[in-house]
């Protein structure tokens, strides 16, 4: 798991799960974690609901939601990453 922040000890990961923190627009750190990475599953938004959607924050959203995103996908091409796929958390909460 990728995450900028990391997760407190109330989460349950899987024990294989190995959690890296980092920015997702930080190329380097992404170059990182994906050595030897065969899947991703993209997930990170930032701004979609709630007070952090606000006008106010317009750059850090569109830096998260469109920089990070491709910033992942060219370190997923740079580290020869077999699949991406793009889920988003609303969509796991609607159907999960």
């Amino acid at each position: 798991m990728f995450d900028k922040r990391v997760p407190g000890t109330d989460h349950h990961l899987h024990d294989q799960m190995e959690v890296v923190q980092g920015d997702i627009c930080d190329a380097e750190t992404l170059d990182s974690a994906l050595s030897g990475v065969d899947a991703v599953v993209h997930m990170a938004t930032y701004g979609m609901s709630g007070q952090s959607n606000l006008p106010a924050n317009e750059d850090i959203v569109e830096r998260v939601n469109v920089g990070g995103t491709q910033e992942l996908v060219d370190a997923c091409l740079r580290n020869n990453v077999g699949s991406l796929r793009k889920d988003e958390p609303s969509m796991q909460l609607a159907i999960g």
